[in-house]
C-alpha cells in the first residue's frame, strides 16, 4: 500500500509539474471545413509546429512551455483567401493570429478561417496586454495583406507599375507597424510582453537606445527570460559598438582576391552589410556609389559584405552586384560562416546596416535601415565636402 502510494504521489507531482509547464488553446473557427489548425511557436530558437484535429470547427491543443512566447495560428493548407503566385506551387497566404501564450494559460480563440488573425481571444495572463496592442495592429495586419494579395495578383499579369505604386504603399504600412511596436514597448514598460516585443526590435535599433528602453523595465522584468535575452544581446552588441576596434576579418571577395581587414589602415572604411532580396539595400546603392566616387581618392573604401537566401546565393549576389552597378569590394557571408560569420559578429540583425570604421580601425558610426544623410554629415566630417 505504501508503495502504491509513493507510487501515485509520484504521478500526481508530474501531473502538476506538466500542468505548471503547459497551456491550452481551444477554439471554435467557421468556415474551417476539413481543414485541421496549425501552431507554430520557438522553443530554444528552433521552429516548432503541430497540426490540430479538428471537428466541425473545434479544436483543442496543449503546448508544453517553459516560459511565454509568441504562438502563431492559421488553418493548415487553407487557400480560400491566399494569392497563388504564378508559375509556381506555392501561395501568398493570410497572416496567422498572434498569441502571447505563458504556462498555466487557457485560452480561447473564436473566428473565422477566411480571417482567423482577427480572431477574438478570452483568458490567458496576456489577454488584456495583446487587446491593447492589436487595436491598432491588426486592422494594419488587415490592410497590408489586401495590398499584398492585389500587389501579387498585379504581378502574376506583369503591371510593374502597378506592383511598384503599390509596394510604396505596403512600405508606408510596414512602418506604421514598427512604430505601432515601438509606442506599445515604451507606453508600457510593466509588462512582460512590451518586453518581448522589444526582443523583436532590437536588432534594428542603436545600442543606446535598446539599453534606454531596457533601464525602464522593472528588475523581475529585467531578471525574466526575455530580459536575459535582451541584457544577452546588448552584450555582445558591444564588441561591435561606437569606440570599439573594428573586428578583423580575411575572406575572399566577389573578384577571387583574398581581402584581409588590416589593408584599410589609414582610410575610412564602410562595411555595407546587405542582401539581393532586401529592397531597401538596393534602394541606397546608387546614393552610396555616388558618395563612394566622390569620396574614394580621398581614401574611402567600402566592402560590401551580402547575406543571401535561396538555394542559389552564389548567382542572386553576383546578379544584384551587376544590376546596381556597385564597384566596390564585395564578400558573401554565405560562402564563409563556418570560417567567420561577420554578419553573426557584427550582431547585424537588420538591413541594410552600414558600420563606418576610421583610419585607425575604430568604429565611429553604425546605421540602421535608413539612416538618413547621417552617412553624408559623418564624410563631411572627416573628409570635407
Amino acid at each position: 500500500m505504501k508503495f502504491l502510494l509513493n507510487i501515485l504521489l509520484l504521478v500526481f507531482s508530474a501531473t502538476i509539474a506538466f500542468g505548471q509547464g503547459s497551456a491550452v488553446i481551444k477554439g471554435y473557427i467557421t468556415g474551417l471545413y476539413d481543414h485541421n489548425i496549425s501552431i507554430q511557436y520557438k522553443v530554444d530558437g528552433k521552429n516548432k509546429k503541430i497540426v490540430v484535429p479538428c471537428t466541425a470547427g473545434s479544436f483543442e491543443a496543449t503546448l508544453p512551455l517553459t516560459h511565454a512566447l509568441e504562438v502563431n495560428i492559421y488553418p493548415e493548407m487553407y487557400y480560400d483567401n491566399a494569392v497563388q503566385i504564378k508559375g509556381s506551387k506555392s501561395y501568398l497566404i493570410a497572416p496567422p493570429l498572434l498569441l502571447f501564450v505563458a504556462p498555466g494559460d487557457e485560452i480561447t480563440v473564436e473566428g473565422d478561417a477566411i480571417q482567423l488573425w482577427t480572431a477574438t481571444t478570452k483568458g490567458g495572463q496576456f489577454s488584456k496586454q495583446l487587446a491593447q496592442f492589436n487595436k491598432s495592429f491588426v486592422p494594419l495586419t488587415s490592410a497590408i495583406f489586401t495590398l499584398s494579395s492585389q500587389q501579387q495578383k498585379w504581378k502574376n499579369q506583369d503591371l510593374q507599375d502597378s506592383v511598384k505604386k503599390i509596394r510604396e504603399k505596403i512600405s508606408g504600412l510596414a512602418g506604421d507597424k514598427k512604430h505601432i511596436i515601438m509606442d506599445y514597448i515604451t507606453t508600457y514598460p510593466d509588462n512582460l510582453f512590451a518586453l518581448y516585443l522589444l526582443t523583436k526590435r532590437m536588432g534594428s535599433l542603436p545600442a543606446d537606445k535598446v539599453s534606454d528602453i531596457y533601464n525602464q523595465f522593472s528588475i523581475d522584468l529585467q531578471q525574466s527570460f526575455y530580459g536575459i535575452t535582451v541584457k544577452d544581446f546588448m552584450t555582445k552588441n558591444e564588441i561591435a559598438t561606437l569606440g570599439k576596434d573594428m573586428i578583423p576579418f580575411s575572406a575572399q571577395s566577389l573578384t577571387g582576391e583574398i581581402i584581409h581587414s588590416k589593408n584599410f589602415r589609414g582610410k575610412y572604411l564602410l562595411l555595407d552589410f546587405w542582401g539581393s532580396w532586401c529592397q531597401p539595400c538596393r534602394k541606397s546603392h546608387p546614393h552610396l556609389l555616388a558618395l563612394y566616387n566622390k569620396y574614394k581618392a580621398q581614401g574611402f573604401e567600402i566592402v560590401g559584405i551580402a547575406q543571401e537566401r535561396g538555394s542559389d546565393p552564389t548567382n542572386s549576389w553576383k546578379k544584384a552586384v551587376k544590376e546596381d552597378g556597385i564597384n566596390w569590394i564585395h564578400l558573401l557571408n554565405n560562402h564563409q560562416k563556418e570560417k567567420q560569420d561577420l554578419v553573426s559578429e557584427y550582431q547585424v540583425s537588420a538591413f541594410p546596416t552600414k558600420i563606418l570604421i576610421d583610419p585607425t580601425g575604430k568604429i565611429i558610426w553604425k546605421g540602421i535601415g535608413n539612416a538618413g544623410n547621417e552617412l553624408d554629415a559623418k564624410l563631411v566630417e572627416f573628409l570635407g565636402k
